[in-house]
């Protein structure tokens, strides 16, 4: 049985927390669970467990920048010679996107494009499974949801460019 621990709170990332964290990880062979863009693991078994909650604090709106994602990914790099098994969760609004495109900048080396504005409404919208809509029925299902604009601003749905006002369905 494989044990994983995320350790949350400010103060067990103070020095001497972290060194007691760091030997009772080892002792015990435990995972340690980070957000390695805000900690990296104090101790590294065959299996490393990425939990990203965003910045600024527990973010469920939070969707990371190409700079983030890049910067993830080589923090990911640097520590695939000490683990056999990643397991990354993003947990967030936009885990599905963010994690598509972190696998597409693995799989390519190349990153998509930022996934903010008018991109943002169309990955949205590209998750429903019964297209074409009319435009009323993607407003009831989408109406309340958010664009990311910037990773710290999103603006509330109310229309769409891509609808045809004319045939009332999503092109």
């Amino acid at each position: 049985m494989t044990l994983a621990w995320e350790t949350r709170g400010k103060s067990s990332m103070d020095k001497e927390a972290r060194r007691k964290l760091t030997r009772l990880l080892h002792k015990h062979k435990i995972v340690h669970v980070t957000d390695s863009l805000k900690h990296y693991p104090a101790f590294f078994t065959d299996i490393e467990y990425f939990r990203l909650q965003g910045l600024f604090g527990y973010n469920l709106k939070y969707a990371y920048t190409n700079r983030e994602l890049r910067q993830f990914y080589g923090k990911l790099k640097a520590c695939e010679d000490e683990v056999e098994t990643v397991y990354i969760f993003f947990n967030n609004y936009a885990m599905y996107r963010d994690a598509q495109r972190l696998l597409t900048l693995h799989r390519t080396r190349k990153i998509p494009a930022s996934p903010f504005g008018a991109k943002a409404v169309a990955w949205t919208i590209r998750t429903l499974e019964d297209g074409p809509v009319t435009k009323n029925e993607l407003l009831e299902k989408c109406g309340g949801w958010y664009c990311r604009v910037a990773s710290k601003k999103s603006v509330k749905l109310r229309g769409y460019s891509s609808i045809s006002e004319k045939e009332n369905t999503l092109i």
